[in-house]
């Protein structure tokens, strides 16, 4: 599975899903364990419209899945070897590894790009997940896809609609939120757009900080704050990670990674600035356990936890119960209005990148990361104060 440079083809074929006067504008891209993912508005009124993910195979078809403004869900091909005629109606066939087999009504919106439309079904939604292969049979035909990160980029799919549904979109070409006149804005930049907000924590003495990539995704340079701009130094959008570094010079306290492996049922915290705007500005602390050692899709380098989580912690830390880190916040599995109508996700699923692989990234960018061996339990007090001196807010505009 490969990922794709061009936006040309899904623009074009996403379109056609809002009405025929309208077209769309891209309000967001970024990359899901090799998957692209794209945030769409109506060109004409503004309103959000749909997120799009799409991923080009070996054999030159692309498949992509969409959600749209009201939580509905369609997969499409595109590039198929069969050719067809506009608005033609297809019965499609697909299955997900050895399950269930499905049927439904393509439309052909061109001569080579069959759209699918989905039903709302929790199970189906969590096959894909889980599943590893994907055939899809249509007039005589049979296309394999290999579900490498779906599990991923599904909840990515959810929350891109989720995060973006207020977004409205200036005739200009500008940006704004729904309701969000009061949010803070980055004076630094021009051009005016929403603030993306996230977490990280510091990894070094003078001003060295880790997040999410997707935290600064689309952003020149972000600010830390408290500490003023910060340059991007690298990103790893593969595993979701990014190191920023402050400008002026500062003394700062870097968090302490665990060198011994994480066990099922541990104690973990989290802690990071979410909901900025609406929740305080202090530090943000809860607790659960490791739930599972694996993240989305059985991957290894992730890890399940329970301890609530929200937009806006993703980069920020996860750490035992001595207060040394173990993992990196990353993702919540969305509970979108469970696809509106299929049913209810489980609650607090959510996800973290393990501390070794964030420590590789920091030591592939000439970062070594301060480690400990697993030392005496702390009381819950204190290790968030101990969290407050690396724990930081990180903000960007996206161009």
């Amino acid at each position: 599975m490969r990922r794709i440079g061009w936006l040309s083809l899904l623009l074009l074929g996403w379109c056609m899903l809002v009405p025929a006067s309208a077209s769309a504008r891209q309000v967001a891209e970024f990359e899901v364990r090799g998957w692209d993912v794209h945030a769409y508005t109506d060109d004409t009124t503004g309103a959000f419209s749909n997120c799009v993910a799409s991923a080009e195979y070996e054999s030159g078809m692309v498949l992509a899945f969409q959600i749209g403004a009201d939580f509905s869900w369609n997969m499409a091909v595109f590039d198929s070897p069969v050719r067809f005629k506009k608005d033609q109606r297809v019965q499609v066939s697909f299955q997900v590894d050895s399950g269930r087999t499905r049927k439904a009504t393509a439309t052909a919106e061109d001569k080579d790009f069959l759209l699918i439309p989905l039903p709302d079904d929790v199970a189906l939604f969590n096959e894909f997940r889980q599943g590893r292969l994907l055939r899809v049979f249509f007039s005589g035909r049979t296309a394999g896809f290999r579900l490498d990160g779906t599990a991923a980029m599904l909840a990515a799919l959810l929350d891109c609609a989720d995060r973006y549904k207020d977004t409205k979109s200036d005739v200009s070409g500008g940006k704004r939120g729904k309701g969000d006149g009061d949010s803070a804005r980055d004076g630094g930049k021009g051009g005016g757009g929403d603030v993306s907000t996230g977490s990280g924590f510091f990894v070094t003495a003078d001003g060295a900080a880790l997040t999410n990539a997707h935290v600064i995704e689309g952003c020149e340079e972000a600010v830390i704050s408290g500490y003023g701009p910060a340059r991007i130094v690298a990103t790893d959008a593969a595993n979701d990670l990014a190191l920023l570094k402050v400008k002026t010079a500062a003394t700062t306290t870097p968090a302490r990674f665990r060198r011994k492996h994480l066990q099922l049922g541990e104690t973990v915290f989290v802690m990071g600035f979410p909901l900025a705007g609406q929740l305080d500005n202090g530090l943000n602390f809860t607790s659960g356990i490791v739930s599972s050692l694996a993240g989305p899709g059985n991957d290894t380098r992730s890890l399940q936890l329970t301890a609530p989580i929200q937009a806006g912690n993703s980069g920020g830390p996860i750490v035992d119960t001595s207060g040394l880190l173990v993992g990196v916040t990353q993702a919540k599995l969305s509970e979108v209005a469970a696809l509106r109508s299929g049913g209810a996700f489980p609650q607090n699923v959510n996800f973290g990148i393990k501390s070794d692989l964030a420590a590789s990234f920091l030591r592939a960018n000439a970062v070594d990361p301060q480690e400990a061996e697993a030392g005496e339990a702390l009381s819950a007090v204190a290790i968030a104060q101990g969290g407050r001196d690396y724990t930081v807010q990180v903000k960007c505009t996206p161009k």
